[in-house]
């Protein structure tokens, strides 16, 4: 299916969702996007939702060394940014995402309940939970 993000900024957070199986060009274009995004820019958390990934197996080493390069390029946009990555089968590529953005300076935490994700980003969780259905029927839609 693919990847999504969509910031609000009176909540000052940016949503992003993984859904079904999301392949290396698909994350690979996200990477980019959300380094071009003024809003990302300037939000200073994030949360992301891996829970109905189905499969990112196509997403191996050579993808990290790209997407590392787009955020390096970019290193200022993902410095002093908290985030909270929540997953559950596919909780070892969230971990992996969380580690790739720590390297230039956002503080990420990985969850497996977004509830417990959205207290440790003091988010809203009716509302979370809301634009995180939206994003991912917009996926579907789309895909």
């Amino acid at each position: 299916m693919g990847i999504i993000h969509e910031s609000d900024r009176p909540r000052g957070v940016t949503f992003i969702v993984w859904d079904g199986e999301v392949v290396s060009d698909d994350w690979l274009k996200h990477v980019r996007e959300l380094m071009a995004d003024p809003e990302w820019r300037s939000l200073p958390r994030f949360i992301a939702d891996f829970q109905t990934v189905s499969d990112t197996s196509s997403i191996g080493d050579h993808a990290f060394k790209q997407a590392a390069a787009v955020i390096s390029a970019n290193r200022d946009i993902s410095a002093k940014k908290t985030g909270a990555v929540v997953a559950d089968e596919e909780f070892w590529r969230a971990r992996q995402f969380g580690g790739l953005l720590s390297e230039f300076g956002a503080s990420i935490v990985g969850f497996n309940t977004l509830d417990i994700a959205c207290l440790f980003l003091s988010i809203n969780l009716a509302e979370t939970r809301q634009t995180i259905k939206q994003l991912r029927t917009k996926i579907r839609r789309n895909g």
